[in-house]
């Protein structure tokens, strides 16, 4: 099964600061934090996630916030 980019950014929150501690810090189950993995953050939770992590919305739930901004590139002298 292929993950979305979503999916990765939700484990990369959850190895951020530990299942037991994101979850404590958010009050909701470990489970409730755990299946995150494969179903992603839920809408509501993702502000709070990007408070606690420092992981962007964007990257958390491309589908309602965007894809995140691309970073400006140096430009070339002509």
């Amino acid at each position: 099964m292929k993950t979305r980019p979503s999916d990765r950014a939700a484990i990369r929150a959850i190895k951020a600061i530990g299942l037991g501690p994101l979850s404590k810090r958010l009050g909701i189950s470990k489970q409730a934090v755990s299946l995150w993995q494969w179903k992603g953050v839920p809408a509501e939770r993702v502000l709070a996630v990007e408070g606690v992590t420092g992981i962007s919305r964007h990257e958390l739930r491309p589908d309602v916030f965007g894809p995140p901004e691309s970073k400006p590139g140096k430009r070339r002298a002509a």
